[in-house]
């Protein structure tokens, strides 16, 4: 009897530790479901903002918590309101020439820096300031200044009535690309001729007994009409150029 009930002792430890260990493994298995739940849940996230992040660092603000505007890519402000106490200060770099790109490895379109030495030689030089690139060479950036000048003498026909038409900018462009003679130093041909539609075109003075103006085109193109009985030695006219 003794031995039946050490027997039906063992058989019932025996069963409550087999009912302890399902219970036990069934926690485990739960656990291990949801562990492997939470790192899919955060690999689903992860993925997610990668997929989202050119949309939201597409465009970003510098300085300020706050949204860029909508129509920047990079948006620098101090302050929420957009307004700043500092400024922008662009990357400062020795130039060697104005057609070397170094320092940089090659010339790149909008390319914009702060050069702080003289250097190069002739069309070439460089000096202090602010440059930007064309993809060929670098260029003065000239800020604040209208760059103009006064057309270069040219002779315009007075032979007959007209109408007349002649090319500004085609005659201009022509005596510029080479002097007859320089000063000691300068390059031996101008550093740059502006095209067509970099120029307007005034004229600021003529003689009225003689020419009647037309009009010009934004190409530079003058027609004028001639009173040819009045041409004489004084007879003029002065023509601007002024960079756009």
């Amino acid at each position: 009897m003794h031995s039946q009930n050490q027997r039906w002792g063992k058989g019932k430890q025996s069963a409550v530790f087999k009912a302890e260990t399902k219970q036990q493994l069934y926690k485990t298995i739960m656990m291990k479901n949801f562990l492997n739940f939470r790192v899919t849940f955060k690999a689903m996230l992860l993925l997610m903002a990668f997929c989202a992040a050119p949309n939201v660092f597409s465009q970003v603000t510098i300085g300020a918590g706050t949204a860029p505007n909508p129509n920047a890519i990079l948006d620098l402000k101090e302050n929420a309101d957009g307004s700043s106490t500092r400024g922008l200060l662009l990357p400062r770099v020795a130039l060697h020439a104005t057609d070397l790109p170094n320092p940089m490895q090659e010339h790149v379109a909008g390319m914009l820096v702060f050069n702080t030495v003289t250097a190069g030689t002739g069309e070439n030089r460089v000096t202090p300031g602010y440059y930007f690139n064309t993809g060929e060479q670098w260029e003065r950036l000239r800020i604040g200044v209208t760059n103009w000048f006064y057309m270069p003498s040219i002779p315009l026909d007075v032979s007959h009535a007209g109408p007349h038409t002649v090319n500004l900018h085609e005659m201009y462009a022509d005596m510029l690309r080479y002097a007859s003679h320089s000063s000691l130093g300068a390059p031996p041909k101008f550093k740059s001729v502006l095209a067509a539609d970099q120029i307007y075109y005034y004229i600021v003075g003529y003689d009225d007994t003689v020419f009647d103006i037309i009009g010009i085109t934004a190409e530079g193109e003058l027609t004028y009409y001639v009173n040819v009985g009045n041409v004489s030695d004084a007879t003029f006219m002065n023509i601007i150029f002024v960079e756009r």
